[in-house]
């Protein structure tokens, strides 16, 4: 499996509503991110990484961006948001794959599209906040000679932030809930087998579009001194999946979970 470097945390965060500023803000280093994650969602295997990785976090009235995202503000007002975001992703070598042995690869992805959010509750103190948040993007794949639109994915989820609290002992964290729904052609991309392809152990199978399954994610976030420390968690449940019977879905569960620390100059 391939990975860039700077991608990292895109594959196991959710994107989520911070305080607003009217002020621009900029930070950056670089650092570690030790991650354990499955292949892809739906793998039975998985590996230990241990990835040298910068990080920068810009945030300004009209434009938010960090490595798992880049997010421009395109209205706002005191309950919703509008914004265009873009996600990315890796790639998947199937010859380390049992599942995918023989089929092609799959490619870096990179997501773009438009992103709702509604705020639902805020303390009066500001310190929690509950948003509903609706990311659809169109879905591409590259090898870096080409790009092949893939299909459309949603992930529409609950999102609740805590800022630092002395009882947090000044950790931050957010915590999302998500259902996730993609198009025939993203499924397809991940989950069919061509005739081809088939063999007695991995028979041809042709993905729906539909419902993708249940996310759950965990962050937390604290800084001491010029240390940046962003535990986090990701739990995926593709039970009742439009494409769990493929055979290429060897679990149910998808686990992704590591620690980023930075040092920032």
């Amino acid at each position: 499996m391939k990975f860039s470097i700077i991608l990292i945390l895109s594959l196991i965060t959710i994107p989520a509503v911070s305080s607003e500023e009217e002020t621009n803000s900029f930070e950056w280093g670089a650092g570690i991110v030790p991650l354990r994650i499955n292949h892809y969602r739906g793998s039975d295997q998985f590996k230990n990484y241990y990835i040298p990785s910068p990080y920068f976090s810009y945030k300004s009235k009209h434009l938010e961006a960090e490595p798992s995202f880049v997010r421009g503000v395109l209205f706002r007002n005191d309950i919703i948001t509008l914004k265009i975001s873009l996600m990315l992703g890796l790639s998947v070598e199937s010859e380390e794959n049992r599942a995918r042995e023989g089929m092609p690869d799959l490619g870096y992805i990179f997501e773009m599209g438009p992103m709702l959010i509604i705020k639902i509750w805020e303390s009066p103190a500001g310190k929690h906040l509950l948003t509903f948040e609706m990311p659809v993007r169109q879905v591409f794949a590259t090898d870096f000679k080409s790009v092949e639109p893939v299909g459309i994915f949603g992930v529409p989820f609950l999102n609740f932030i805590s800022l630092p609290q002395k009882y947090t002992l000044g950790w931050r964290s957010e915590f999302s809930v998500a259902a996730m729904y993609g198009n025939e052609g993203y499924h397809d991309y991940f989950y069919t087998v061509r005739s081809r392809y088939a063999t007695a152990e991995r028979p041809a199978y042709h993905a729906a579009s539909g419902y993708s399954g249940i996310q759950l994610a965990w962050i937390l976030h604290r800084k001491i001194g010029s240390i940046l420390l962003i535990p986090f968690m990701r739990y995926d449940y593709l039970k009742y999946t439009v494409f769990e019977e493929s055979p290429l879905v060897k679990t149910r569960h998808y686990f992704a979970f590591g620690l980023g620390s930075f040092y920032l100059f």
